[in-house]
């Protein structure tokens, strides 16, 4: 997510422009006309860049070479700063990035004094028929870790997004923080991407770079600011893809034994999955040298699930495997959330990579579908390929390795090690080994460089019960 944002719009607080008698009237009417152009510009510049976030006001004026405008009309009277509203609305009307109809309404239709006064701009409009979203988990980790004012902004845009077929819904906010601040774009980041964490089946917003854009009021009114969410586009596959991704989603379900524990429906859907699923090595080659890359649906559960943006059928990246099991373990009523990070063979080597924590009995373990759906193939020239074959044909050594990375604990995931167990040995005495050292690391506030607000959040895990090895002694 880009993460641009300017400096207070110098609008004023609410004690400024309102509670407090000034022995001088015409700072305040002066300051009553700026904040009213600045609102009135702020409908203007609210466009989105990164994922879906945007820029404030007074970065917007300065790349458009308007603030210079602002200290000068302010210092005029009511029927200039009027004039002057209509001449910067229409002149920034075509010079906005990411506009949409409804955003050229705004600034065409409605009058400036309609725009200060809230009115039609400042009205909510919320679908009220049924949604084809659907997750029916009672637990949403990434969301327990936001701040009331956050939880509620992530409602917010839930609500608004019941029916994204089209841009006409807005959703109106009270918040504390001024808008116009870094602090706010912290704030409404957060709770965008917790939504993403949280809700796999919202992969159509994550893939397309958020597509929202917010404005608002910079008065702030008994305390609050009022802030207006909305699409800037409208998911045209809207109803067909979802029927796909729930038909996909109950088709894998449909031979999964929920009557079972947890930690063995967990193994169910881990196991499927990795048999389904290929992965995408086309794709992550590709994210090195395209920025387009990365909204293809490969990133997504409907890349694991159904097919990749190309139509490949179940073929995806590692976010792919970890949203995908993370919906279904939300299907089976299972505690469950991803974390994003960097993983590899050694700390130096790591790149980009997602995986999973899974709540059992009260405790924690990580899990890495990707890296447990490990290649194995044998190249037909080597020398030892008829041992390597045999090795392959145990079930129980197979087994073990597309496990390799289940149930473990933080530590465990930090650095593995595979030792003696993981290698196969024949009478003779010789060995082969499959794996290799590997590390996983969290992203932090230091190391994150891509926006990821929340990976550093995630759970420790600390549960060894149902670690692979633990849970096939208890088969034996």
């Amino acid at each position: 997510m880009e993460d641009a944002f300017g400096k207070d719009s110098g609008a004023g607080k609410e004690e400024d422009l309102i509670n407090t008698s000034y022995k001088k009237t015409n700072r305040k009417q002066k300051q009553m006309r700026r904040a009213a152009l600045l609102l009135c510009m702020s409908l203007a510049a609210g466009v989105l860049n990164g994922c879906g976030m945007p820029k404030p006001a007074e970065q917007f004026f300065k790349e458009t070479g308007l603030t210079e405008k602002i200290d000068e009309v302010t210092d005029a009277g009511t029927d200039t700063l009027l004039e002057t509203i209509g001449e910067l609305t229409e002149e920034t009307a075509d010079s906005r990035e990411g506009d949409t109809e409804s955003d050229a309404e705004a600034s065409e239709d409605v009058s400036p004094l309609e725009i200060v006064s809230g009115l039609d701009n400042y009205t909510e409009k919320l679908w009220e028929g049924d949604t084809l979203f659907y997750n029916p988990a009672d637990y949403y980790y990434y969301y327990t870790v936001l701040n009331a004012e956050e939880q509620e902004i992530y409602n917010g845009l839930m609500q608004l997004i019941r029916n994204p077929s089209s841009t006409e819904y807005k959703k109106k906010l009270n918040v504390t923080i001024n808008p116009s601040t870094e602090e706010f774009t912290t704030e409404i980041s957060r709770a965008y991407q917790a939504m993403i964490f949280d809700h796999p089946e919202y992969f159509w917003f994550r893939q397309n770079n958020g597509n929202f854009r917010y404005y608002y009021n910079p008065v702030a009114l008994s305390g609050d600011y009022t802030v207006m969410i909305q699409l800037t586009e409208a998911y045209e596959n809207y109803e067909t893809e979802m029927q796909t991704f729930n038909q996909a989603v109950q088709d894998f379900m449909a031979d999964i034994d929920l009557s079972q524990p947890q930690e063995w429906i967990a193994l169910q859907i881990h196991d499927k999955l990795i048999d389904l699923v290929q992965y995408d090595d086309a794709l992550a080659e590709q994210f090195t040298s395209s920025e387009e890359s990365a909204y293809d649906y490969g990133y997504s559960a409907y890349g694991a699930l159904v097919a990749n943006s190309r139509g490949e059928a179940n073929t995806c990246v590692c976010d792919g495997y970890s949203y995908a099991y993370e919906y279904l373990l939300q299907m089976a009523g299972i505690p469950v959330t991803r974390v994003g990070g960097m993983g590899g063979t050694s700390g130096e080597t790591a790149g980009p990579h997602s995986w999973n924590l899974v709540m059992l009995d009260g405790e924690w373990y990580e899990t890495d579908p990707t890296w447990d759906d490990v290649a194995l193939n044998i190249d037909p020239e080597d020398p030892d390929r008829d041992l390597l074959e045999s090795a392959l044909a145990d079930q129980d050594y197979s087994n073990k390795l597309h496990h390799h990375l289940y149930n473990r604990t933080t530590e465990g995931m930090n650095s593995f090690e595979p030792d003696w167990t993981y290698a196969y040995y024949w009478e003779d005495g010789s060995y082969a080994t499959f794996l290799s050292s590997s590390v996983h690391i969290r992203d932090s506030e230091e190391s994150s460089d891509d926006g990821d607000y929340l990976s550093r959040y995630a759970p420790t895990a600390t549960g060894t019960q149902f670690s692979y090895e633990n849970m096939m002694e208890i088969t034996e």
